[in-house]
């Protein structure tokens, strides 16, 4: 291979390489999101659920 067509082929590489890392790196954040978001739902519920257990036994006693 000549020079030139070996500096075409690396960039071509590079290319595919950055396209497959960005692809990589996007469904990454999109997990990570997708699990907070999970994360804080379940913290909601469990919050709730914890009031209205609180709230339950103050009326318990008035």
């Amino acid at each position: 291979m000549r020079n030139g067509q070996n500096e075409v082929t690396n960039q071509d590489i590079q290319g595919k390489v950055d396209s497959i890392i960005k692809l990589f790196n996007s469904q990454s954040v999109k997990m990570y999101f997708s699990n907070l978001v999970s994360n804080l739902r379940s913290a909601q519920i469990q919050a709730l659920t914890a009031l209205e257990t609180l709230v339950r036994m103050i009326l318990r006693f008035h």
